[in-house]
């Protein structure tokens, strides 16, 4: 399943891809133009910056920096990903400052993978692919 998260007036989308079983589909009466949610953790979220930076991540999303806030442990990097949306990604602060991420700055998130689908007025099914019966499902809403 694609899910569309953002789009802007020339056409460029921002989309996440999960595989889920058909009959989580059925589920979660999945179709295209219905709209959804898909779950990502913070923590699922790896940042890279640079150009040309080869990966085997299906779920890529370039996003801008926007804000950096520094715990004791981690950083929460909240990026700017298109017609209003921001995801928010968790890193150790030794990454955060390996990177030296901050506001301003162009990054590229690899989605390491969804924690779930469930129906829900924010997303808009892009394309719906049912996956072999023996692909994990995402956990639909009250199961």
């Amino acid at each position: 399943v694609t899910l569309e998260l953002a789009s802007d007036k020339g056409g460029n989308k921002v989309e996440v891809t999960a595989i889920l079983t058909r009959q989580s589909i059925e589920d979660l009466q999945l179709a295209v133009g219905k709209p959804a949610i898909a779950l990502i953790k913070a923590s699922f979220i790896l940042l890279a910056k640079g150009d040309n930076l080869m990966t085997s991540a299906r779920n890529q999303i370039a996003g801008t920096v926007t804000a950096r806030e520094d715990g004791a442990v981690n950083a929460e990097i909240s990026l700017d990903i298109g017609a209003g949306k921001t995801l928010v990604a968790t890193v150790t602060i030794g990454s955060a400052k390996a990177l030296d991420l901050k506001p301003g700055d162009k990054v590229k998130t690899h989605v390491a993978k969804l924690d779930g689908l469930t129906k829900g007025p924010t997303l808009q099914a892009a394309e719906s692919e049912a996956a072999p019966a023996a692909a994990a499902p995402a956990a639909p809403a009250g199961k």
